[in-house]
């Protein structure tokens, strides 16, 4: 399997990427510390959007309500918030237990595509469209050449994808944590 016999370290590298998701799906710190140490204060630092200076729900002059990019940051942040917690409760990974990894992995994959669906739907501040749009890009990068990669790869025993999926989820975590401050929503870039 993936690791071989630094299949702790391999398995430190996906814990600490599990982190990242955690805190949804920011930045990197979590289930590997969870995994070490037994526990963890996962509640989210409070928000501080970018722009709030914009009165609550502007008309979109169609009749309709706009949001703010404070109230967008707000739920968003609910959404990490949760499936930080949802992740969380996976559990960790054990580099003893193969099937428990790959099982890990779908099960993070399968929460990040959630939460993706869900980040989606949130009413978008028009002047920000742009940016979420690359947030949710990375996101999917993410999911299908991160998590799903190295799933895959963790199942065929193919050490270098594996290694490289991880690699490329590192990578990305740190894009969308800085996409996440641009957008004012620390909780959510918890590094």
């Amino acid at each position: 399997m993936p690791g071989g016999e630094n299949g702790g370290r391999s398995w430190g590298t996906v814990a600490a990427v599990l982190g990242s998701i955690a805190a949804l799906v920011g930045a990197a710190v979590g289930v590997a510390q969870l995994a070490k140490d037994g526990g963890g204060d996962a509640s989210p630092p409070a928000t501080s959007p970018a722009d709030s200076s914009q009165p609550s729900g502007q008309s979109d002059g169609e009749g309709g309500s706009q949001p703010t990019l404070d109230e967008w940051a707000r739920e968003a942040a609910e959404l990490c918030s949760r499936y930080r917690d949802e992740v969380n409760s996976i559990g960790a990974p054990d580099p003893t237990n193969p099937g428990v990894n790959a099982s890990i992995l779908d099960q993070v994959s399968a929460a990040l595509s959630r939460f993706r669906d869900e980040l989606d739907a949130l009413p978008v501040p028009p002047e920000r469209e742009r940016e979420i749009a690359n947030l949710t890009a990375v996101i999917d990068q993410e999911l299908s050449n991160g998590f799903k990669a190295a799933a895959t790869a963790y199942r065929n025993g193919d050490d270098v994808a594996y290694q490289n999926a991880i690699a490329e989820v590192e990578r990305l975590s740190t894009r969308e944590g800085q996409l996440w401050l641009a957008l004012g929503v620390r909780s959510c870039a918890t590094q």
